[in-house]
């Protein structure tokens, strides 16, 4: 077997001498002009691959964003498209409402109309003391007002009906309740509301008596409201009475005018009749 050649260490040395000076010839010199090269290729390489990922990232949240606008806007448009049809439906449910309205007010109003044309013949009587007409009311409605009126009266009433209101019985000390009498002719009411105002101031029994029309509880309200109107007529001596349903018919100077609101009543008093009767008004002499 061939002894293995030994490698002298002077020969070692001088092949690691070779390589150095090989790689130094290769190698080229580090310049600070090279190293900034360098540098500045390292840090382009970085940036472009910040740019890249970024840029990607970008894309991918972009396209993202994207999908949900699309999905948000077709929900939009759904929405759109369902709040016009409601508002047609709306629409058409507010005018068929309000249609319904006028009727209803149509229908409230000719059913109060028919109540009180349905009451024509009746009076209402304030002031009758309690249990004064016994069991036999009609009866007593008939020498109550030949007791009031006497001659005055064309004829004996014919009275169709009469009873109290339906309220409950008062307690002693309580006004009593009023007297609703339904006559058989209409005239013969006529004739004694007439009466009743050319009175002014009707008695029976140490009672004061009050007789009115016997109107439903919404006209009867709705000509309340002319009272402070009619107040101010009594108290300016005018002339006036209510038409049917609920117009006060003013007479001045010859001439008669009615109204449909208490406002353009009170207007009229105020601007037209009162200068009127403060100009006729004789001057007070004040040298005497």
């Amino acid at each position: 077997m061939p002894k293995p050649k030994r490698v002298s260490p002077a020969l070692d040395e001088a092949d690691e001498a070779d390589d150095a000076g090989n790689m130094a010839a290769v190698a080229p010199e580090l310049t600070p002009a090279l190293l900034k090269e360098m540098l500045t290729t390292t840090i382009r390489e970085e940036i472009a691959s910040l740019r890249s990922e970024f840029l990607a990232e970008i894309r991918a949240s972009t396209a993202a964003l994207q999908a949900t606008i699309s999905s948000q806007g077709s929900k939009i448009k759904h929405i759109e498209t369902s709040l016009n049809s409601v508002d047609e439906r709306l629409g058409t449910l507010e005018r068929k409402c309000q249609s319904l309205e006028r009727d209803n007010e149509e229908l409230k109003s000719k059913a109060d109309d028919l109540e009180n044309r349905s009451r024509q013949n009746n009076l209402r009587i304030l002031g009758i003391p309690e249990n004064v007409e016994a069991s036999r009311p009609s009866h007593f409605m008939v020498s109550f007002f030949m007791e009031l009126f006497g001659d005055e009266l064309s004829q004996t009433p014919e009275i169709e009906r009469a009873h109290r209101s339906l309220a409950p019985k008062p307690r002693s000390g309580v006004p009593p309740r009023p007297m609703i009498v339904r006559f058989l002719r209409f005239q013969m009411r006529e004739e004694i509301l007439r009466l009743s105002r050319e009175h002014g101031e009707l008695h029976y029994k140490e009672s004061k008596i009050l007789i009115f029309p016997d109107f439903s509880a919404e006209l009867k309200k709705r000509r309340d409201q002319f009272k402070s109107v009619k107040a101010d007529l009594h108290g300016a001596d005018v002339k006036f009475r209510m038409l049917y349903p609920c117009r006060p018919l003013i007479s001045f100077n010859g001439e008669s005018r009615s109204f449909a609101t208490p406002n353009a009543a009170s207007k009229f008093l105020t601007t037209v009749i009162k200068p009127k009767q403060s100009s006729e008004m004789p001057a007070v002499d004040t040298d005497s």
